[in-house]
């Protein structure tokens, strides 16, 4: 039980700039929702299961105020407290508006405000971040998208189903998976072993855990072998532009992917490899002109909210609301995030990580401090016993 002993509104010491800043497209689509993540200081947490208890360690928002009555930042510092009266461990809760920024904007703030707090001098980058949204709109009138977008429309539902209803109201729960530095690479040789295609570069660990999560997922939902499925996942593109965006570019600079259409017999049945290449053409498509295009798509909704990514108040389900459970799958990868800078005089953290359970299935890759790999994993209740049991199955006892 955490108990709230005390709570600040920090004023700044300067007037807020009068005027407006105008969002950019990716951030008129990312969710209204804040990004809630705990980085844990001296306390032995390794293993971090986010459930009813963990919540507590971030900001509550209160979703009932007018959207412009929402905090853009919130921050929680809980103590933990052993058998006498000396701190045992520290936990930093932070909850930021995601229309504010993504997660790789959201870490460096956190970076940085650490080190200006055990005394660091910052770098002009971190001085003066890059905050002119309008590099990252359109850089022509709005047009007809170039694409198609899959990962912009409705995803495949349930054989025999018109909707999504049913799976949003399943219950999700969450387990934490650790897999270390050489069962990754085990993961990467056994798909790379398999690779059809000569000359191509070895597929990621990002690529080949992707691929194995949805494989183990797959056989946990034990469905039709001809269902339809989707794998979806988040692409930073500061890079993927051209020319490229600020290094310091706060904000959301995020483009959605998804994998081609495939069937479930074959995300089981076919080598690994296969599995990952699908991944790997998602992440290939992300490119300038893509990206444009998605740009251009999005200004053509009358309704950005029918593809804004979906956020919903507790017992809220949405016919049209954007859904990428069952029987798809979401994976959102933490593993460029250097979460491990953020010493705030204490040490470095030793765990990094969200609090609240997802509401459809997603997995969330993050890279420890030794080099080995944690995965977050949401997913049904009913079928969370079957996926850790293939999960482990395959990777301790069978080949891959």
């Amino acid at each position: 039980m955490v108990t709230i002993t005390s709570s600040y509104t920090i004023i700044p010491n300067e007037p807020t700039p009068i005027g407006r800043l105008a969002l950019s497209d990716n951030d008129q689509v990312a969710s209204h929702s804040s990004k809630p993540n705990p980085q844990n200081h001296g306390l032995n947490m390794e293993i971090l299961h986010p459930n009813e208890f963990t919540k507590d360690l971030t900001p509550a928002v209160d979703y009932t105020q007018p959207i412009e009555e929402l905090p853009l930042l919130l921050v929680q510092v809980t103590r933990f407290h052993g058998n006498g009266t000396n701190d045992q461990g520290i936990v930093i809760g932070v909850s930021f508006s995601h229309p504010l920024c993504d997660g790789l904007s959201d870490i460096r703030f956190v970076n940085t405000w650490s080190k200006m707090a055990r005394g660091g001098t910052l770098d002009i980058d971190e001085l003066f971040p890059s905050l002119d949204r309008s590099i990252i709109k359109s850089p022509h009138p709005p047009s007809a998208p170039r694409f198609d977008h899959p990962e912009l429309k409705p995803f495949p539902l349930m054989l025999g189903s018109s909707d999504n209803i049913i799976e949003q109201n399943k219950k999700t729960v969450a387990v934490t998976l650790k897999l270390t530095s050489e069962q990754v690479e085990k993961l990467k040789k056994k798909a790379n072993d398999q690779s059809p295609k000569e000359g191509s570069r070895p597929y990621s660990r990002f690529e080949v855990i992707a691929a194995y999560i949805w494989r183990c997922a797959s056989k946990a939902r034990q469905l039709d072998q001809l269902q339809p499925t989707r794998l979806r996942y988040i692409v930073d593109i500061r890079n993927r532009l051209n020319p490229p965006l600020p290094q310091n570019y706060f904000g959301n600079a995020y483009s959605p992917t998804t994998t081609p259409k495939c069937y479930i017999g074959d995300i089981i049945s076919k080598p690994l490899s296969y599995v990952a290449q699908q991944i790997r053409e998602a992440n290939d498509l992300i490119q300038n002109e893509y990206i444009w295009s998605q740009q251009d798509f999005i200004m053509s909704q009358e309704q950005v909210g029918d593809i804004r990514a979906s956020f919903q108040f507790p017992g809220e389900h949405k016919k049209n609301s954007p859904f990428y459970g069952n029987p798809n799958i979401s994976i959102g990868s933490w593993m460029h995030l250097k979460w491990y800078d953020a010493d705030f005089g204490w040490g470095k953290p030793m765990n990094f990580g969200p609090t609240v359970v997802c509401p459809s299935d997603k997995a969330i890759i993050i890279r420890s401090l030794d080099d080995s790999v944690i995965i977050s994993m949401h997913f049904q209740e009913a079928h969370m016993q079957l996926f850790t049991k293939f999960f482990w199955e395959e990777m301790l006892h069978s080949k891959l």
